[in-house]
């Protein structure tokens, strides 16, 4: 429909509806290179192209408000494609489903800036990366004011696919129910790739095999609000999230079971590491804010380090004892403390007693012959034994022997 080739000081203003229009190549409504675009009040709607299935900028300043972008498609960028610098600033438009077949649902961000105010991406879908929003190639995007990214869908990045040195700051951000088929159901954050969660960021009931909430591959840095609340993956220490200030006491991240992230040495695991120099020394709130894995960690607590400059996953071995009773005068071998660590735990029989015969251990008159795995807390088990009369031949000779235990 437009096509705009010029320089900054001119650009394009539109105002409309645009529907079913198709671009072989780039932006089926739009196309500005090297000027800007004043787009509001417009829904554009069911538009194809390879490249921005509604709109396709290139360089320039933009202002794009109160628009509804509903059905688009294209390979990459299903709403919209920006590229060689251009800046965009969106505030209160709707991204709804929109498909790539490629990468990024509603948004694809190519070595551009745009900053979201109060935006609604919902029901956007890519086949590849970035359900809503890709994210590439030393780009930067900026969410504010309660943006909403709700059940998008792709491979990789539910929501959104940080990638190639992007940068993602969030500072008033919402992700729910968004939904990866691999990695990362709200957001994926790759190598060499930076996401800022400054304040305001919940993120709940996303889905994907490894990292519900967020994926993290590349670097990653909270403070304030933080909320992600059903799971965020780390793969390495190297993506460990770096605390850049203090966490409100409303934040919560619940850690997910990974390859590193795992009770197998039972050496304490770094999960969070104070920023050296915007916030060096972490607080107690700093390790509230965090929870265990679902599963593997029953005995292990967080807590800061000695230093306070990391958050740990620490392994905190409690011993409990064990008091055994109506011996009257035989001995045991058995254990006197154990730990969690230690179970099973297969009793022995006592010593003889003279005409006795052991009938075998109780614990809250149950008979066992194992302290079973799962077993916590302090213990008393008590001997039974029976009396053998007098005038039997093994009593009065002293050469009884205990029935056989392992028959008990």
């Amino acid at each position: 429909v437009i096509y705009y080739l010029g320089n900054a000081n001119n650009g394009v203003r539109a105002e409309g509806i645009f529907t079913h229009n198709e671009a072989t190549n780039h932006g089926g409504v739009i196309d500005i290179e090297n000027s800007s675009l004043t787009l509001s009040d417009s829904t554009l709607s069911e538009n194809k192209a390879t490249d921005g299935g509604a709109l396709y900028l290139s360089g320039g300043n933009h202002q794009i408000t109160d628009n509804t972008f509903e059905e688009n498609e294209a390979m990459n960028g299903g709403a919209l494609y920006n590229t060689n610098q251009g800046n965009i600033t969106s505030t209160f438009n709707t991204y709804t489903m929109n498909t790539a077949t490629n990468q990024g649902g509603a948004i694809v961000n190519d070595e551009g800036t745009i900053e979201n105010n109060g935006d609604s991406f919902s029901n956007n879908k890519s086949n590849n990366r970035g359900g809503a929003i890709y994210n590439s190639g030393n780009s930067s995007i900026t969410i504010n004011d309660i943006t909403t990214i709700l059940r998008n869908q792709a491979a990789l990045g539910g929501g959104i696919y940080n990638t190639n040195g992007g940068e993602l700051i969030l500072r008033s951000a919402e992700f729910f129910q968004n939904q990866a088929t691999e990695k990362g159901g709200g957001i994926f954050n790759d190598q060499n790739s930076v996401t800022k969660m400054i304040d305001s960021v919940s993120m709940s009931e996303n889905e994907s095999s490894q990292g519900k909430d967020f994926y993290n591959q590349g670097r990653l840095e909270i403070q304030g609000l933080v909320q992600m609340t059903t799971g965020l993956y780390l793969p390495s220490e190297a993506n460990v999230p770096i605390i850049t200030n203090l966490l409100s006491e409303s934040s919560r991240i619940q850690l997910e079971n990974s390859t590193y992230v795992t009770p197998s040495t039972g050496s304490p695991i770094a999960i969070g590491i104070a920023d050296p120099n915007q916030y060096p020394l972490l607080q107690d709130g700093d390790a509230n804010s965090y929870q265990k894995p679902p599963i593997d960690f029953n005995n292990w607590i967080i807590r800061l380090s000695d230093d306070r400059k990391e958050v740990w996953l620490f392994l905190n071995v409690v011993t409990y004892t064990i008091t055994y009773c109506n011996l009257n005068g035989s001995t045991t071998t058995n254990p006197t403390t154990y730990t969690e660590n230690d179970l099973p735990i297969l009793l022995t029989p006592p010593t003889t007693r003279r005409c006795r015969v052991f009938i075998g251990w109780y614990l809250n008159n149950q008979k066992i012959t194992t302290i079973p795995v799962g077993t916590t807390g302090n213990l008393t088990i008590c001997a039974r034994f029976e009396r053998v009369s007098k005038s039997n031949f093994r009593c009065r000779n002293h050469e009884f022997h205990d029935r056989n235990y392992s028959e008990m």
